[in-house]
């Protein structure tokens, strides 16, 4: 009768650990799904965010652009006419010490 018995302890033993494993993979199993499923996402916020770096930058060139384009001389020289701005007749140098450029 001791033989049962302990066959019976054994057999219980025995499905009590393979009950015990298969809780501890499905544990690590689900753990390791919301890693991946959270490295995708941020994998995904990456791409979004470098995207949006590359829009920006392209954006900064062409406001670079934009800058020389309209400090050129050509345009302002048209702003000048427009604005009415006329070549002065007589031009008249100040110099001296008593300049406020002078140090």
């Amino acid at each position: 009768m001791t033989t049962k018995n302990k066959k019976r302890r054994e057999s219980k033993s025995i499905s009590l650990w393979n009950g015990v494993c298969v809780l501890a993979l499905l544990i690590i199993g689900t753990a390791y799904v919301f890693q991946m499923s959270s490295v995708t996402q941020r994998g995904y916020q990456m791409r979004e965010l470098e995207l949006a770096v590359e829009d920006l930058e392209l954006e900064g060139e062409q406001l670079k652009v934009n800058v020389a384009e309209s400090t050129s001389l050509a345009n302002v020289s048209e702003r000048m006419k427009i604005l009415g701005f006329t070549e002065p007749s007589e031009i008249t140098y100040i110099s001296g010490l008593d300049s406020v450029a002078i140090r």
